[in-house]
């Protein structure tokens, strides 16, 4: 079975001709196009049973280090630390986009309109089209002015109604970088690492052992704290696949 898995990632995970990649629609990303991921690009060895799924779309900008395949090896990752949360990806969306003016490198330093957030976040967050699944993540070539590798903005006290007015709440920013450092936990994720803060609405928390949202980077790991699977899985981001699933919270995947 490993054999056939690895065997499987390999087939997948390959460039794919312009044909599969259909014009984004109402994106305003310049080239823009997307297509969605097959579940066994995600599961190549078949997606398992879970009770909650999340879709959400994959951004990746071009003219960067970072290639389909790369950003389906961070989702896959991501999707092994989740599963024992019983979380699973479904409904996953991957677009390739040309950053505005050519640029691919996100700018800390301009802020918006007198905020504290970057107008880059802000902005490039308002081009997805509102049909698209959030969260969204993008896949960039670096954040300057920023020492972080990736960042997240999670939801906060935004109600759902007002998520449109903040398009930048729940997205995921990941230098390219934050792909190829080295951690000492190989099955570590930083796709996983800022969707967990996302799904929880959490910060960092000490651990006694390495775990996804330990505050020291030289401890992160790909092992979920219990109380994080728990709130990850009461997120309204989630879909319930099965009745009654580990939440009263009423089903609802959110688009803008």
């Amino acid at each position: 079975m490993r054999l056939i898995g690895a065997i499987a990632i390999i087939a997948l995970s390959g460039s794919l001709d312009a044909a599969d990649y259909q014009p984004w629609q109402d994106a305003r990303f310049e080239n823009a196009r997307v297509r969605d991921v097959a579940p066994q690009e995600i599961y190549p060895d078949g997606a398992p049973d879970l009770s909650s799924s999340l879709a959400l779309s994959l951004i990746v900008f071009d003219k960067t280090n970072w290639t389909e395949a790369r950003a389906l090896r961070q989702l896959r990752r991501a999707a092994a630390i989740f599963e024992p949360c019983e979380i699973g990806f479904l409904g996953v969306r991957l677009a390739r986009v040309r950053g505005p003016d050519g640029r691919h490198d996100l700018e800390f330093e301009t802020k918006y309109e007198g905020s504290p957030m970057p107008a880059d976040v802000v902005e490039w967050s308002a081009l997805a089209p509102s049909s698209t699944p959030w969260p969204l993540v993008f896949f960039l070539g670096r954040m300057n002015g920023d020492r972080a590798l990736a960042r997240s903005y999670r939801r906060g006290d935004v109600s759902i109604e007002d998520l449109p007015k903040y398009p930048y709440m729940n997205t995921a920013w990941l230098a390219f970088r934050a792909h190829w450092q080295e951690r000492k936990d190989d099955g570590y994720s930083s796709l996983a690492h800022e969707l967990a803060h996302i799904l929880c609405e959490c910060g960092h928390v000490e651990g006694d052992e390495p775990h996804l949202l330990d505050p020291h980077r030289n401890r992160l790991g790909s092992t979920v704290l219990p109380s994080h699977c728990e709130l990850m899985r009461n997120s309204s981001l989630l879909q319930k696949n099965r009745p009654g699933a580990n939440s009263s919270n009423p089903t609802q995947v959110i688009t803008k």
